[in-house]
């Protein structure tokens, strides 16, 4: 990751998966035997809350970024071993939300 000038960005391979205001990792973990990075992007301030992402290296494949997803609320993310589940709370204001991911899929609503 590299930053500067109020902006930072994920790079792999010299290529920028993504760019913001602030990008940072939560977690590094394997689903359904493939490692994952599991990551957050924002403008920053208080306004909203990140948005999420997920990078996958499967074997014998060149790595694979998905998302980002979020809707301005904070995402919470429960790993299992077969997937990785993104939610959200029901306010009043705002249904809640959630995704699924899969090495194979990506993300699902």
């Amino acid at each position: 990751m590299s930053g500067g000038s109020g902006s930072e960005k994920l790079e792999l391979d010299g290529h920028t998966l993504v760019s913001d205001g602030i990008v940072g990792i939560n977690e590094i973990n394997i689903v359904s035997g493939v490692p994952v990075v599991i990551g957050y992007s924002a403008i920053g301030g208080n306004a909203c809350d990140s948005n999420m992402f997920v990078v996958s290296f499967p074997p014998d494949q060149k790595p694979k970024f998905d998302g980002p997803i979020g809707d301005c609320t904070t995402v919470s993310v429960k790993v299992d071993k077969d997937r990785i589940k993104f939610s959200t709370v029901t306010l009043a204001t705002h249904p809640g939300s959630t995704w699924k991911w899969t090495p194979e899929d990506g993300f699902k609503k």
